[in-house]
């Protein structure tokens, strides 16, 4: 298939207006804006040899945007204590996310002696082009698996915070992941190069947050990359007759990224522009510096374990894991093989008896 490029939208103003916020011009302007974040990735994706995204429908990029910059803050985790997974979750999102936030941990005021935030397309573009010359950021924006990117955009007269979520397209769940009576049951089929067998089954891991609880500025201002939260169990097969396994708990080692929670006393919010970048540079270093961390936990043999070239289907009594870790949010990963290697193609967050933030449907999901 000949890679496309996203059309041309309609021209753009590029003065801003005195007084114009995002929330206050046509919401026409707001989506030509995301196309024109969306053609900047495509290039950078066609250029390397990647198949070009389309615009995604989830509003967890759009909402992070808004909120950041309602609390004058830039965090993969929000005020209200949810990692990106949660928030993609709960808005209606099925596969597997990563999140690219680009802006500034502290809110400019006149007062900070910075110029007015006039050219919106030209600060999009220059954004995008710092983010390519970082590593990661270039990494996340050129991932095979990425099917999709949900923009969200948010800006006032001084400030702008940008929230690129992008998303695969690998399953379409019969029966989302959830908890009866102690039971994880889920069912999906899957598409677009899943590749399932006998040889090449799926992973299954289950990570645990406590319940999530109000993060301040300073605590946010501390952080600078998020993961899954702590894995407490891995899901198995069961085992073939007259071939039980031999081991009944896991022994894995990786880096965690540092828990805004974590911290040691109460942060201070930045009170400029210069102390929010410092707050950055730190939080970067600690989670560079940061040694692996060993984890332990259970395998969980499944009751069931059906896998095709169609889908998978799977039931795992989950008790002892519960009963061990209570109320909180499980965010169960899958990972299976795709063309491009194997990859993670679903990261669902289920909130087992806590309510998720007012602004978000209350259910045990």
């Amino acid at each position: 298939m000949t890679p496309t490029v996203t059309p041309t939208p309609t021209p753009l103003p590029t003065a801003l207006p005195r007084g114009r916020t995002s929330a206050s011009v046509p919401a026409a302007i707001v989506d030509g804006y995301r196309e024109h974040v969306l053609r900047l990735i495509n290039r950078a994706r066609i250029e390397a040899g990647r198949q070009p995204l389309s615009m995604g429908v989830n509003r967890a990029a759009q909402a992070h945007a808004t909120a950041m910059l309602s609390d004058c803050t830039l965090s993969h985790w929000g005020a209200d204590g949810l990692r990106p997974q949660m928030r993609y979750t709960l808005t209606g999102g099925r596969q597997h996310v990563s999140e690219i936030i680009l802006g500034l941990g502290y809110c400019l005021k006149p007062s900070d002696g910075y110029a007015q935030l006039r050219d919106i397309r030209a600060r999009l573009t220059g954004d995008m082009q710092a983010l390519m010359r970082d590593s990661d950021g270039r990494s996340t924006v050129l991932d095979r698996a990425h099917r999709r990117v949900n923009v969200g955009l948010a800006w006032d007269e001084y400030n702008l915070r940008v929230v690129q979520l992008f998303e695969g397209d690998h399953v379409s769940f019969v029966r989302p992941p959830g908890f009866s009576g102690g039971v994880l049951a889920m069912s999906a089929a899957v598409h677009n190069g899943v590749a399932l067998s006998p040889d090449r089954g799926i992973d299954v891991a289950v990570h645990h947050d406590p319940p999530p609880r109000a993060l301040s500025r300073g605590q946010l201002s501390g952080t600078s990359c998020v993961d899954p939260g702590r894995l407490v169990a891995l899901l198995r097969p069961p085992a073939l007759a007259g071939r039980p396994y031999a081991e009944d708990r896991f022994e894995v080692s990786y880096r965690e990224c540092p828990d805004p929670y974590d911290a040691p006393g109460p942060a201070p919010a930045p009170v400029s522009a210069e102390e929010a970048v410092r707050a950055l540079e730190m939080a970067r270093r600690a989670a560079e510096s940061s040694h692996d961390t060993t984890f332990t936990g259970p395998r969980i043999t499944a009751d069931e374990w059906s896998l095709s070239q169609q889908g998978f289907s799977i039931r795992a009594d989950m008790r002892q894991v519960l009963d061990t870790h209570g109320p909180g949010v499980y965010t169960v990963s899958v990972t299976a093989a795709l063309r491009e290697g194997r990859a993670t193609i679903m990261s669902y967050s289920i909130f087992h008896r806590v309510e998720p933030p007012a602004a978000y449907p209350s259910a045990d999901r």
